[in-house]
């Protein structure tokens, strides 16, 4: 809960950041075109559109900082910090991966999980019980010995010897049958809780591994063709190849690209803390 609180308000950090570096694109578009504008081959509406542009996303970092406040506000509440505490920017969001081994974390969580664990030592204490009432069957034999007085003086011991011999086997063979169907019960409900653990890891960890093909398809692909695409742009605008609008449709297609990557980057680590939560330990160290 607190992972997922923390990254949201990275993401909605690094948004904002995004948006930035968006705005002084645009102010080197503004740039462009007033030098177009002022030797008579480009149109002033050229300019008016790219700034509009930059004053809808002031606009949108407005809302963002809004929904900023709130995600901290919530942030801090799950930390039990006060409101009035300062709570620093997150420096940067961080690319790392995590080396996933799923017989390995299935090991783990099957033997940590505090609900397995608990049914392992009811099964031994049934198992301890089971061993102890195999005991009832076995005659029970008793050896006393007494001082003999006479004349309130010793006289001699006395040696007595006693067997008991379970005669009521039926009762006995009742109470081993209980718990031995007990120990049934508890050892069909450890394998059930282990096979379950063992597909909410399978589960997660094709969710992980999905995130990570996503996020390296913007890194290798997605990205660098926006940029590329922006810069041939920036180019052929120059040069009057294309029209204003072409650069602004490229200068969008880069900020969402760049955006639905900053969310690709969130999207597996949450995954990752959602599988940390089942095995029941850190694997992102």
């Amino acid at each position: 809960m607190v992972k997922e609180a923390y990254y949201e308000y990275v993401f909605i950090t690094e948004s904002i950041k995004i948006i930035e570096e968006i705005k002084d694109l645009l102010g080197n578009m503004i740039r462009i075109a007033e030098i177009r504008y002022a030797t008579g081959q480009g149109s002033q509406q050229d300019i008016i559109k790219a700034q509009v542009e930059v004053t809808m996303l002031i606009n949108e970092t407005i809302n963002l900082d809004a929904e900023r406040e709130v995600i901290k506000a919530e942030l801090q509440a799950l930390l039990n910090q006060p409101q009035d505490i300062y709570l620093s920017e997150p420096q940067g969001i961080s690319k790392d991966r995590v080396e996933i081994r799923p017989d390995e974390l299935i090991r783990k969580t099957i033997e940590i999980n505090p609900d397995i664990q608990m049914t392992r030592y009811g099964i031994r204490v049934k198992e301890t019980e089971a061993e102890l009432s195999k005991k009832n069957y076995y005659p029970d034999f008793m050896l006393g010995v007494a001082p003999i007085q006479r004349d309130g003086r010793f006289d001699a011991w006395d040696a007595m010897f006693q067997i008991n011999i379970p005669l009521w086997r039926g009762k006995y063979d009742n109470q081993a049958a209980e718990v031995s169907n007990e120990v049934d019960t508890l050892k069909f409900r450890l394998k059930a809780e282990e096979n379950i653990k063992t597909a909410r890891v399978k589960e997660w960890v094709i969710k992980v591994e999905t995130a990570d093909k996503i996020r390296t398809l913007y890194e290798t692909s997605l990205i660098p063709q926006a940029e590329l695409s922006l810069d041939s742009a920036l180019k052929n605008y120059r040069s009057g190849n294309v029209d204003f609008l072409t650069l602004l449709d490229t200068e969008r297609v880069l900020k969402k690209t760049k955006i639905e990557y900053l969310d690709s980057l969130i999207t597996y680590y949450k995954r990752v803390a959602s599988l940390e939560e089942v095995v029941g330990e850190e694997i992102m160290k």
